[in-house]
């Protein structure tokens, strides 16, 4: 039996509204695809209406589609909790080694006004990230698990960037040299992820690309 417009509406609804799905447009029409499938297959199978068959179809989902309360990310369903974290091992987790990595390797040279110039320079191609990234950011169309991970937290970096840069402008200037780099952790660790969530927002594009298909 197939659903008719309302009942698959009604689904939608409810993946929107009582499972924390309204902002997550991909999963959500891949998981209305399943869940109706699985409804029409359950009324088919055990002669129950729609009514009935809703219910169990969404027990059968909810270890996926409800919130973990356990879990770090506990605001959203634990399949795209599970996915976030999946990035998290695959980006994020490699930011803080090579920002300490390249913070700590600078040491020996810690009275080299080159290093502070070398910190001013990441710092200008972290701002120009930062400005592409907002750019991709205005033009999202949809609301996806790659681009709400993306946004994820953004305004607080922009912001710890930006009082980053001015508080090492502000010690240069006071000290009269270039010899202070307060800031030289932050800059370094932010624009890494000003790079990482450019290079997630630019997989965005194609997975908007195909809902732009499919809607």
């Amino acid at each position: 039996m197939k659903l008719t417009t309302d009942q698959i509406n009604h689904i939608d609804y409810v993946l929107r509204n009582d499972y924390s799905f309204e902002h997550f447009d991909d999963l959500r029409i891949e998981l209305l695809d399943h869940i109706t499938s699985d409804v029409e297959l359950s009324i088919e199978k055990n002669s129950i209406t729609f009514e009935e068959a809703l219910p169990n179809v969404l027990h059968k989902w909810n270890d996926e589609i409800a919130c973990d309360r356990s879990s770090f990310y506990n605001n959203v369903p634990k399949i795209v909790g599970n996915l976030w974290k999946k990035l998290d091992w695959k980006y994020n987790i490699c930011v803080l080694p090579l920002t300490a990595i390249l913070t700590f390797g600078s040491i020996p040279f810690i009275k080299e006004v080159w290093i502070t110039y070398a910190m001013y320079s990441i710092a200008c191609i972290g701002l120009v990230l930062g400005i592409y990234l907002l750019n991709l950011f205005r033009k999202n169309q949809f609301n996806t698990v790659l681009s709400k991970y993306a946004k994820n937290k953004i305004k607080f970096y922009v912001g710890l960037f930006l009082f980053a840069i001015i508080l090492n402008i502000y010690a240069n200037y006071s000290d009269g040299d270039l010899l202070s780099r307060p800031a030289l952790f932050v800059v370094i660790h932010t624009t890494l992820v000003f790079a990482v969530r450019t290079i997630i927002m630019r997989k965005n594009i194609k997975i908007e690309n195909q809902l732009l298909k499919v809607i």
